[in-house]
């Protein structure tokens, strides 16, 4: 061995070097196996908070805490099912209203019984990891207040059996097909119909999450949209005034998605100014639950190159 002080090489059961006099300290086998087990559990700790590594491009990298997967599985069930209610908000429309004039009369308490199936799926999911104290009614009062859900859902089952009475009224092929046409250019069911049922559903949504994160279910993961705007903003216009290369802007819009990974802006750019970025930001994104949305981005810059995403 050597001399840690001086580094002349001495016989191994030295207790003093030769050469400048200084002890020798030594580790004992109890204290190496001691090291290389704590060396051990700092890498395997290491691993666990490094999380998941997503790449894009092949050399640009987002790391995903693992604290954010169980966010995101309750998140990503949660958008959907109110995709699905979308859908669902829409055929119904389309299928079973006869005339203008009833539209209002059968889409309420239809909008309502869609209303409640949702924020029903969202407290059935507390009550599979054992929560039960919330339920469909406290889901929809603290997301359209108390007051708008007094002033609808008690009369939701009148409502119900009125639209089941109307049902059962003959129906002919040709009124409905007139109905449809009447529908769609005056009411925007798309707008009116599927869009409010999901933006209801998307408002019991957040709700249901800040209810999970309050009962320690999920991480509380805070998305600081403002300051992830401003962040947006800044890269755009510091590469579109040439201030940083496409390289620096991909990298400084990774770290954004890192922080905020809801927001579409940060990888509808990526894929703006590196359009070969497609399928990475696809996988990505997909991973994150929002791959449907940021679809429909790249099918909109594609259709119009000079658009800036979020601007």
């Amino acid at each position: 061995m050597f001399c840690r002080s001086c580094g002349a090489k001495i016989p191994d059961d030295s207790r003093f070097c030769p050469q400048c006099g200084e002890k020798v300290v030594t580790i004992s086998d109890s204290d190496q196996s001691e090291r290389k087990s704590q060396q051990s559990r700092q890498n395997q700790q290491s691993k666990k908070s490094a999380g998941k590594t997503l790449t894009i491009l092949g050399k640009y990298q987002v790391s995903v805490s693992p604290n954010l997967e169980k966010y995101v599985v309750v998140r990503r069930v949660l958008e959907q099912y109110a995709s699905i209610q979308q859908k669902r908000a829409y055929d119904f429309a389309m299928e079973n209203v006869y005339n203008f004039d009833d539209v209002y009369k059968i889409m309420m308490p239809g909008c309502l019984k869609l209303m409640h199936d949702y924020a029903e799926f969202a407290a059935d999911l507390f009550k599979r990891i054992g929560l039960d104290a919330v339920d469909a009614a406290v889901l929809i009062k603290k997301s359209i207040t108390e007051e708008s859900y007094n002033a609808e859902f008690p009369n939701i089952n009148l409502a119900m059996d009125k639209f089941e009475a109307f049902m059962d009224t003959p129906k002919t092929k040709s009124v409905i097909d007139e109905a449809k046409s009447e529908l769609y250019d005056e009411l925007d069911v798309e707008a009116e119909c599927a869009g409010g049922i999901y933006n209801i559903c998307c408002k019991i949504m957040d709700t249901a999450i800040d209810l999970f994160i309050a009962a320690g279910l999920i991480p509380d993961v805070q998305f600081d949209s403002k300051t992830a705007r401003d962040n947006y903003k800044s890269i755009v216009r510091a590469f579109e005034n040439s201030r940083i290369t496409e390289s620096e802007a991909i990298d400084h819009l990774c770290q954004c998605i890192e922080l905020e990974p809801y927001h579409l802006w940060f990888p509808a750019y990526i894929f703006k100014i590196n359009p070969q970025s497609e399928r990475d930001i696809l996988a990505l994104c997909d991973y994150f639950g929002i791959k449907e949305q940021i679809e429909t981005w790249i099918e909109s810059i594609k259709r119009n190159p000079d658009e800036i995403p979020g601007f």
